[in-house]
């Protein structure tokens, strides 16, 4: 699989998005590139963004101030990088092309 840049990639999707949907159709690639050059990269801006916002920028208004502490927003940012990476794995097993899961393949429920 040939390197892409991710920024880039993101930028054609929004701004030229059937020309690059025909460009993305057309490449080769296995799960395993796509998971460790787009998932696991992509799973950890939430995770990330979720860090900052609620330990490093504390909640609260002129008087208060509410922000999780360091190592509980630490956990909490790995966990939900760990549940974004799970998410991730569900939803590219649940929009499959043929409705009925193989053998082998995960699927996950939508509730």
């Amino acid at each position: 699989m040939k390197k892409i840049d991710l920024v880039e990639r993101a930028k054609s999707i929004i701004l030229t998005p059937s020309q690059e949907w025909e460009l993305i159709e057309r490449e080769q690639y296995e799960i395993k590139d796509l998971y460790t050059n787009y998932v696991m990269i992509l799973a950890a801006i939430p995770a990330v963004a979720g860090f900052i916002g609620f330990s490093i920028v504390p909640l609260g208004g002129f008087l208060s101030k509410y922000g999780i502490p360091i190592p509980a927003g630490i956990a909490h940012m790995v966990l939900d990088y760990l549940f974004g990476l799970d998410r991730s794995t569900c939803s590219r097993s649940s929009s499959t092309r043929s409705r009925r899961p193989s053998k082998g393949r995960r699927t996950c429920s939508r509730r």
